[in-house]
């Protein structure tokens, strides 16, 4: 008896930190033929919704390599009373999002404005961009060029690159 006890008990203490963020993988059909996905998770009465963008190859949640910031701080910004939107390479890009060529093409900013739309209707919190390194290619070029209104775009180890020059 003793045993189901501690069971329940630990049941009752786990579940409801857990459930605090549920996080779900959310698919929208952002372009023809092209889905762009996010996990997201959503908090009661956040403060604001971010949208996050990790740098290098942008992929979130992959199994067996080190994890970038994003993947490493989204429940914190979640526990701060933030919705969080972590933004994975479209269907199309195979995976990657490395080419700020893509970051910065009129692509992206179709499948982003896409997820704005949709998070706007899911709550009707200020939506803002976050992007670390490769990822602030990405928030620059959306929060400038956006239709869609955002609140504000942070940057955060910002990625830029000289004209003849190395990356810096």
């Amino acid at each position: 008896h003793m045993r189901r006890w501690l069971a329940i008990i630990s049941m009752a203490v786990i579940w409801p930190a857990s459930a605090a963020f549920a996080e779900e993988r959310i698919v929208l059909d952002t372009r023809s033929g092209v889905t762009q996905s996010f996990l997201y998770e959503k908090i009661p009465n956040p403060k604001a919704t971010l949208i996050v963008f990790e740098g290098g190859d942008g992929l979130i949640g992959v199994h067996g390599r080190m994890p970038g910031f994003i993947e490493k701080t989204r429940t914190d910004f979640a526990a701060k009373g933030f919705s969080v939107a972590a933004i994975e390479p479209p269907s199309d890009r195979k995976g990657d999002i490395t080419s700020k060529d893509f970051r910065v093409s009129q692509k992206h900013l179709q499948d982003i404005e896409s997820v704005i739309l949709w998070l706007k209707k899911e709550s009707d919190a200020p939506v803002w961009l976050l992007g670390i390194s490769m990822g602030t290619l990405s928030v620059a070029s959306i929060g400038a060029r956006t239709r869609e209104s955002v609140a504000g775009t942070v940057f955060l180890s910002a990625k830029t690159i000289r004209t003849g020059g190395p990356t810096l």
